[in-house]
C-alpha cells in the first residue's frame, strides 16, 4: 500500500488555518473531513517540523486502498503550560537575586513574589535586566505553576518548548539541548530542576523546586549562596555555574545527615523495644527501613544525574565555548566521591537495621508470647491425665474397690487443676506488676516534671555516646584522611545471636519468664 505524498507540505502563510478554525471546524465525535493534508497551525511552543514528519493536528487514515492525511482536532498542538498533569500547582513563589560579577558587592535579594497574584509585578522585576556585562541574575521558583513558568521563560528569552521539556522528566538526569544545560535532581520527595545558558543579553540561572520543598535542603543551599564554603577563591558572583555545585553539595549533605540520624535512631529504637515492648516500638523499625530505602533511592538518582552531568561537562570542555567552568567541574567530581561513598555504605546500614529489627522481634515474641506458655502448660498438665486414663482403660484397678479408683482419679485431677491455677495466677501477677510498675513510673515522671520526650532524649543521648565510642574504636584510615566523609562504622557482629545469649533465652523460656 502506497503512502500519498504530501502535496501541500509547505503552503502559504495565508492558507494555514488558525487553531480556532481547526478546533471549531469539526466536532470531536464526528468523522474528520479530508483536507488534502492541510498543515496544522504552528505555535510558539512547536518547532518547525521536517517535511518527513506528519504535522501536528493531522493523522494518517486508510481510505480504500490508499493512505490519506486528515485533520484531527484532538491532536492539534496545545499549550503545555496549561497541562495540569505537568504543572499542577495552583500557586508559586518566585525569588530574584542579582549578583555583581566585577564588584565586591553583596547580592541584591528582591522581595519574594507570590503568584499568581503578583504576575504583573513579576514581569516588571524580570524586565529590569541591569548592566548585563557586570551582573547576572538567579531566578528561583517554588511550585510548578504553568503561567508563572511561562512568564519566566518569555521574559528571559528562553525557547518555550526547551524550557518546558525538563519538567516532564520522570528521572534524575542532565542534558545539553541547543546550548541549554538542563539538570533534574531528587532529594527526599523534593524535585529540583536547574536550567542554565549563557546569554550576553540576559545572563540568568533558573532553578525550580516542587511546592514546599525540603526546608533543610533550602537552608543549606541558601547558606552557600550567602556565605560560600571553605574554598574562598570560588566566588559565586563571578561564576554562575557554581550553582550546580551548590545544589549537589546541599543534597548530599542532607542525605548524609538523614542517614546518620537514622543510624543513631536505630539503637534508640532497639532500647525502647527492649525496655517498653509494644507494637508501636516494633513498627518504628519498619518505618526506619522505609526511610533508609528512600535515602538509597535518592542517592542512586543523585549518582546517576551527577555522573551524567560530569560527562556532559567533559564533552563541553572539548569545545571552545562551554557553560561550566573548570572549578565547577573539579568540585562536582569531588562531591561525586561523597555520593559514591554514601551509596556503598547505605546497604550496610539497611542490613544492620534489618538484623536489629529481627533480633528485637524474636526476643519480644520469645519472652512475651502467652499463647506458647499456655500451650506448654496444657501439654504438661495433660500428661498425668493421659497416664491415668490409660491405666483405667487397661483395667489395672479392676480388682480394687470403686472408692479407691475415685480417690486416685480425683487426686490426680485436683493436682492438675491446682497446678494450672498456680501457673495462671503467677502469669496474672506478673502482668499486673508490670502494669503497676509502668503506672508508678508514669506517676513519678509527672511528679518530677518529666515527659516521654525527655525520656526518649535521654535514651537517645545514651545511644549516641555508645555510637561515638564504637566509631572511635572502629575509625579507619580513610576517615582520618577525610573527616568530612560520613562513615557508618557498623558492627553487625553485635547483633548476631551468641551461644550464651541463646542459652539464656532458652533457660528463661523453661522458667516461663
Amino acid at each position: 500500500m502506497e503512502l500519498v505524498p504530501n502535496e501541500q507540505a509547505a503552503p502559504e502563510a495565508s492558507t494555514v488555518p488558525s487553531a480556532t478554525t481547526i478546533l471549531g471546524s469539526a466536532v470531536l465525535t464526528a468523522e474528520p473531513e479530508v483536507d488534502n493534508a492541510a498543515v496544522s497551525p504552528r505555535t510558539s511552543l512547536i518547532p518547525p517540523y521536517d517535511l518527513g514528519f506528519v504535522p501536528r493536528g493531522v493523522r494518517r487514515t486508510l481510505r480504500g486502498d490508499q493512505w490519506v492525511e486528515v485533520n484531527d482536532p484532538t491532536r492539534a498542538p496545545s499549550d503545555i503550560y496549561s497541562d495540569i498533569g505537568t504543572f499542577g500547582d495552583r500557586r508559586a513563589t518566585v525569588q530574584v537575586v542579582t549578583f555583581y560579577k566585577k564588584e565586591a558587592v553583596r547580592a541584591k535579594w528582591e522581595f519574594p513574589l507570590k503568584l499568581p497574584d503578583d504576575n504583573n509585578k513579576l514581569r516588571e522585576v524580570l524586565k529590569k535586566k541591569g548592566d548585563t556585562t557586570k551582573t547576572w541574575r538567579w531566578i528561583h521558583c517554588e511550585g510548578l505553576h504553568g503561567s508563572t513558568l511561562k512568564t519566566i521563560a518569555e521574559e528571559t528569552n528562553w525557547p518555550l518548548d526547551v524550557f518546558s521539556g525538563i519538567f516532564t522528566w520522570t528521572r534524575a538526569s542532565a542534558e545539553l539541548v541547543d546550548g541549554c544545560l538542563l539538570v533534574h535532581f531528587f532529594d527526599q520527595a523534593t524535585h529540583v530542576w536547574m536550567l542554565y545558558r549563557q546569554n550576553v543579553d540576559n545572563p540568568v540561572f533558573i532553578t525550580c523546586t516542587s511546592l514546599d520543598p525540603n526546608p533543610t535542603l533550602k537552608t543549606r543551599w541558601e547558606d552557600y549562596v550567602d556565605h560560600g564554603d571553605s574554598r574562598h577563591k570560588l566566588l559565586l558572583r563571578k561564576d554562575p555555574s557554581l550553582m550546580f555545585y551548590a545544589m549537589m553539595r546541599a543534597i548530599i549533605q542532607d542525605l548524609r545527615a538523614t542517614a546518620s540520624q537514622k543510624h543513631k535512631d536505630m539503637y534508640v529504637a532497639y532500647d525502647l523495644a527492649m525496655s517498653q515492648p509494644s507494637k508501636k516500638s516494633l513498627r518504628y523499625f519498619y518505618e526506619l527501613q522505609q526511610n533508609l530505602i528512600q535515602v538509597k533511592l535518592d542517592t542512586t538518582a543523585l549518582r546517576d544525574a551527577c555522573g551524567r552531568l560530569i560527562d556532559v561537562i567533559a564533552m563541553m570542555h572539548k569545545k571552545e565555548n562551554f557553560l561550566v567552568s573548570s572549578d565547577t567541574q573539579y568540585m562536582l567530581k569531588d562531591q561525586m566521591g561523597l555520593v559514591c561513598l554514601l551509596f556503598d555504605e547505605l546497604p550496610e546500614n539497611k542490613n544492620e537495621a534489618e538484623a536489629i529489627a529481627t533480633l528485637a522481634f524474636n526476643t519480644l515474641t520469645f519472652s512475651n508470647n502467652n499463647l506458647l506458655r499456655l500451650l506448654a502448660i496444657l501439654t504438661i498438665a495433660s500428661v498425668p491425665l493421659t497416664i491415668v486414663s490409660g491405666l483405667l482403660s487397661l483395667g489395672f484397678f479392676d480388682h480394687l474397690d470403686g472408692e479407691i479408683i475415685a480417690i486416685i482419679y480425683g487426686s490426680v485431677t485436683a493436682a492438675v487443676l491446682l497446678g494450672l491455677a498456680v501457673f495462671l495466677g503467677w502469669d496474672y501477677n506478673k502482668l499486673w506488676r508490670q502494669r503497676y510498675r509502668v503506672g508508678i513510673t508514669r506517676r513519678d515522671d509527672r511528679l518530677q516534671g518529666w515527659d516521654a520526650n525527655r525520656r526518649v532524649q535521654e535514651q537517645r543521648f545514651i545511644a549516641l555516646e555508645a555510637q561515638n565510642h564504637r566509631m572511635r574504636a572502629h575509625q579507619s584510615k580513610r576517615d582520618s584522611l577525610r573527616p568530612d566523609i560520613y562513615q557508618a562504622a557498623t558492627n553487625i557482629d553485635d547483633t548476631n545471636l551468641t551461644p550464651y545469649a541463646g542459652s539464656t533465652m532458652f533457660a528463661s523460656f523453661l522458667r516461663w519468664n
